[in-house]
């Protein structure tokens, strides 16, 4: 077990942290509505992007099926995704 900040065993915990931070740099979002991670499909443009959300095609990681699903006109608002 990886210990936390405080000393404790939180190793869950830090391995999820440890997680994060590789999808984020491989340009993951992650929806903290839906719970779950999305990127952008490689070589696609939004169909619509503006200062607060994009369609588009997204890359969705089901964590039920451990399997990456595409899907299309999926509405991201930025207010809802966390990049890092």
């Amino acid at each position: 077990v990886v210990p936390n900040s405080n000393g404790q065993g939180g190793g869950t915990n830090n391995f999820k942290a440890l997680a994060a931070e590789e999808l984020w740099s491989r340009g993951w979002w992650y929806h903290m509505e839906h719970k779950l991670w999305l990127a952008r499909v490689p070589n696609t443009d939004p169909v619509v992007k503006t200062d607060r959300y994009e369609r588009g095609s997204f890359l969705v990681f089901d964590s039920m099926a451990w399997d990456i699903v595409r899907k299309d006109n999926f509405v991201l608002q930025y207010n809802l995704a966390k990049t890092s």
